[in-house]
């Protein structure tokens, strides 16, 4: 199944239509966060609260690749730093799992939300966005932010400090396909 990456317009209509709840701003905190850092599900649902921090700059995090820096978004919808710490807050969360599950009641779990739940939380944006879920999975984030940057111009070496990659032959292939295969993306 091809991914699709998420643009930078579909990504803000995705923030926007998430609600002010609890559950909205841990999804928000999960899109925004993993689009920024161009984290595979598997490394967005690992992250602990002591591998993320807000600096000058922007968000530090620390994944499982080193440490990526998010620059603060453009806007609000888009910037990481605002969610994370807005879902911080809200959830009363200061160490263990970044992103946990959210009950009916508004309670917060206390482990960390499986992989699948980040393709979930991209449909469940998507859908209340008004776009079609079915194009879109956890890897849609990730993809999404290194088509982004390649549109604004970034080079590819910036592009392979952001995702990791090793080689520039994949991050061209993945620019030029928009949802080819990358070995490198197994979640």
């Amino acid at each position: 199944d091809p991914t699709t990456p998420i643009t930078v317009d579909e990504l803000r209509a995705m923030s926007r239509a998430l609600p002010r709840t609890l559950g909205g701003l841990r999804d928000r905190a999960a899109l925004l966060v993993g689009y920024g850092a161009a984290l595979r599900p598997g490394e967005l649902v690992g992250l602990q609260m002591t591998d993320v921090a807000v600096g000058h700059t922007g968000l530090r995090v620390a994944a499982t690749r080193g440490v990526v820096h998010v620059p603060f978004g453009s806007e609000p919808m888009l910037c990481s730093v605002t969610a994370f710490d807005e879902w911080r807050r809200a959830a009363g969360i200061v160490d263990g799992p970044l992103l946990r599950a959210v009950d009916r009641s508004g309670r917060v779990g206390g482990t960390a939300l499986g992989e699948k739940a980040v393709g979930r939380i991209v449909r469940r944006a998507a859908t209340g966005a008004g776009l079609p879920p079915e194009r879109f999975t956890g890897l849609s984030l990730r993809r999404g932010m290194v088509a982004a940057a390649a549109a604004a111009g970034s080079s590819r070496r910036m592009i392979m400090r952001q995702t990791g990659h090793r080689s520039e032959r994949l991050v061209r292939d993945y620019v030029a396909t928009g949802s080819g295969a990358d070995p490198t993306d197994r979640a």
